[in-house]
């Protein structure tokens, strides 16, 4: 598998919170991840681009599932 990006940040959305995580390679070629929680409404959005632009995030992926 060819590796495309030394960071990825994906958001698993959910109807009260929303779930950003990071996965950074590292110059060893270890995966650090981290996460955070926030809510989906209020300062939720704002606190989560926060969260990935200080991690100098460019790609991020969107998990979401819907149920009716």
């Amino acid at each position: 598998m060819k590796e495309i990006v030394d960071k990825l940040g994906s958001l698993d959305v959910h109807r009260d919170i929303v779930v950003p995580c990071l996965g950074v390679r590292e110059s060893d070629r270890m995966v650090t991840l981290s996460k955070e929680t926030f809510a989906t409404i209020d300062k939720g959005p704002e606190t989560q681009l926060e969260f990935l632009s200080d991690a100098r995030v460019s790609t991020v992926l969107t998990a979401t599932t819907c149920k009716k």
